[in-house]
C-alpha cells in the first residue's frame, strides 16, 4: 500500500487510470486532482460501454468509474472486468453521487476495491487512492 502522498504520486506517474463517468464536469475535476497527483496516463469514458471498449484493450492499471451511466453501469463493467484475466485484480473505485447500501453491497460483491461518495474532492479521492493502490 502507498504509504505516503510522494509514493502515490511516483505511483501514479507511471501508470494508465480509465477515468469513467458521463459527466463531463466530473471528469474535468477527477482527471485535475489526479494530475495534481502525478498521474501522466489518464484516459477518459463517458459510459460503461466505451470504458470496456478501452478496458480491454490498454494496460490499465486503475479504473476509477461512476456507478450510474448510461449503455453500461459502472457495476456491469466492474463484472466485465472481474471477469476478465487482467481485471481480476485491478484496483477499482466506484463513485456515486448516492450512498446507497444495495449499490455499496452490489459492487462489494464484486470485488470493487473502494467507494467513493461524490461530490469528488482532493481529499476524498487522495484517501481512496492511498488505500487502493500498493
Amino acid at each position: 500500500m502507498a504509504r505516503t502522498l510522494e509514493d502515490l504520486k511516483n505511483y501514479l506517474g507511471g501508470m494508465t487510470i480509465l477515468l469513467v463517468d458521463d459527466s463531463p464536469f466530473v471528469r474535468t475535476l477527477a482527471r485535475k486532482i489526479l494530475e495534481l497527483m502525478g498521474a501522466t496516463n489518464i484516459l477518459e469514458a463517458a459510459d460503461g460501454e466505451a470504458a470496456w471498449s478501452i478496458a480491454s484493450t490498454e494496460a490499465i492499471g486503475l479504473v476509477i468509474s461512476d456507478w450510474k451511466m448510461p449503455k453500461r453501469s459502472g457495476l456491469e463493467l466492474l463484472q466485465l472486468v472481474r471477469e476478465s484475466e487482467k481485471g481480476k485484480d485491478l484496483p477499482f473505485i466506484m463513485m456515486s453521487a448516492e450512498a446507497e447500501k444495495d449499490m455499496v453491497v452490489s459492487s462489494i460483491k464484486l470485488g470493487v476495491t473502494d467507494v467513493l461518495i461524490k461530490p469528488v474532492d482532493e481529499k476524498k479521492l487522495i484517501k481512496a487512492l492511498l488505500k487502493v493502490l500498493p
